[in-house]
């Protein structure tokens, strides 16, 4: 047997143990909590099938032991990561490229043993993501400014603009009815290439930034 041979049998052998492990994981759905258990020094694998920009909301309850979380990406790069625990918490992410994602739980001290659980508790696609949300409670600046829009008056937006650098940001408001709340309004002006702003909060928008996104 060549090398060339030897070569190509061990690669297909490797391919092989590669799509069987994979397809072993178990897969998360929207609200089915799963249940996983820890031996010591091993982890435990879940899998996720995501599109481009779906941005994935994932809950775990470590039972009072440390975890370690890492998700690989479709070409099996590692993508995120972060600890949880001991205490229940959440973990998101946003895909990059379409695919199976592959989150890896192991406990922090390896020779720790003991169950957790974990739940994909919300999956939001791209096109929702990009959906103008609707305010619980709308700025009556902007909603006056929106108002002179609408009516025409597009010099409006240079005077609220002005406006702006005089008194500065956010925009704090009173809420009718409400002396111990202030509606708050964080503002960005724009540009035709802007993408996204990110609310920049150390160090836990460094951590988590996609819990910060605007």
């Amino acid at each position: 047997m060549s090398v060339k041979q030897l070569s190509l049998i061990v690669s297909l052998l490797l391919l092989h143990f590669t799509i069987t492990t994979f397809a072993n994981d178990a897969e998360l759905s929207v609200a089915r909590v799963r249940e996983g258990r820890l031996s010591a020094g091993k982890a435990q694998s879940f899998a996720v099938s995501l599109n481009a920009g779906d941005f994935a909301q994932i809950n775990l309850d470590p039972r009072g032991i440390e975890l370690l979380v890492i998700v690989y990406d479709p070409s099996g790069s590692k993508f995120r990561g972060t600890a949880l625990g001991p205490n229940a918490g959440t973990f998101n992410f946003v895909a990059e490229r379409p695919g199976t994602y592959r989150l890896e739980v192991a406990a922090r001290n390896k020779s720790v043993a003991g169950a957790f659980t974990i739940t994909l508790e919300k999956l939001v696609t791209l096109s929702a993501s990009l959906a103008p949300p609707k305010p619980l409670q709308e700025s009556p600046r902007i909603r006056l400014l929106r108002a002179s829009l609408e009516s025409g008056k597009q010099e409006r937006v240079d005077s609220f603009w002005d406006e702006v650098k005089t008194q500065g940001t956010p925009l704090i408001e009173p809420l009718p009815g409400d002396n111990k709340n202030m509606l708050v309004t964080f503002l960005w002006k724009g540009t035709p290439y802007t993408q996204n702003v990110i609310v920049l909060r150390i160090p836990n928008a460094a951590a988590t930034p996609d819990d910060y996104l605007m």
